[in-house]
């Protein structure tokens, strides 16, 4: 397996550490980040979307979606399979495969298998703003409670959020979401365009789009998680056109300077509906 790509949940609520690598080999350690992005946005945020950045929200899903942005109307009821692997905290890599099922803007459910160790299953069910979280071990799927609630759902909603829904670019359609700040930046040796976008129950993302192609190579946030202010970014590429509209098949998460994980889709498919019931908790 050469690369892989989908949503990882920052499972230190569960006492690991993700990370996935390419062809079974380890990941680069650190991943270049330019000096002060690593601070938190503490400015205050505007009570309405500045002209600006609405103007550079609206060409960039133009350019991912054909010029039609109601295409992205039917993303809204997505079910998605890729496979990776996943590092734990003792340093082990494992081959691991997610499932995802969500509805945009509230609901979630986030099945990650582990081929080795004591952990098998990780699963995660999400009605905004609660979340739940389950681990198997020993044949047995067992609620895990971190300390802090409130820390725990907004980390789960970092995650979703940043690899997950803007990559599809549902929040930016979202009268909820502000979007501010607009300017042109260097990333890396690329000129990019950038945004700010206040998307409600997370901290301020910030959006890094390709000049020359309009679409999101970047997307990065900073808040604090287990005590620590951890900056996350996630690097999107391998656009291909899925359901009309052009998203990345790769994704790579660093958690400030350390490059943590990487996924490739296997499956993604967009459907009228999913049923309520499979965001149910699970039996007792």
């Amino acid at each position: 397996m050469r690369h892989a790509t989908v949503f990882g949940v920052g499972l230190a609520l569960a006492a690991v550490a993700l990370v996935g690598c390419g062809e079974e080999k380890e990941l680069p350690k650190n991943v270049p980040v330019s000096t002060g992005r690593e601070a938190p946005y503490v400015a205050p945020v505007p009570v309405a979307s500045e002209p600006d950045a609405v103007k550079l929200i609206e060409r960039c899903i133009k350019a991912a979606t054909d010029g039609r942005p109601e295409r992205l109307e039917k993303l809204k009821a997505s079910k998605q399979s890729a496979r990776g692997m996943w590092r734990w905290t003792t340093g082990q890599l494992v081959d691991a495969s997610c499932d995802i099922q969500a509805v945009w803007p509230d609901r979630a459910r986030i099945d990650y298998r582990f081929a080795t160790g004591d952990i098998k299953r990780s699963l995660f069910l999400i009605r905004r703003p609660s979340v739940w979280v389950y681990v198997e071990k020993d044949s047995q799927l067992q609620e895990f409670s971190p300390p802090s609630a409130k820390e725990k759902e907004e980390n789960v909603a970092v995650a979703i959020t940043g690899q997950y829904w803007l990559p599809m670019l549902l929040p930016l359609v979202d009268p909820k979401t502000i979007v501010f700040g607009a300017a042109q930046e260097m990333l890396e040796d690329q000129r990019a365009d950038v945004v700010k976008a206040s998307i409600p129950g997370c901290p301020v993302f910030t959006l890094w789009f390709n000049e020359k192609t309009s679409l999101l190579g970047l997307v990065t946030c900073t808040h604090q998680e287990g005590g620590a202010t951890i900056q996350k970014r996630f690097t999107l590429t391998g656009y291909k056109p899925i359901g009309g509209v052009q998203l990345p098949t790769r994704i790579e998460l660093a958690r400030n300077t350390q490059t943590v994980e990487q996924w490739e889709v296997t499956s993604w498919d967009f459907v009228d509906k999913i049923d309520d019931a499979v965001f149910d908790l699970p039996a007792k």
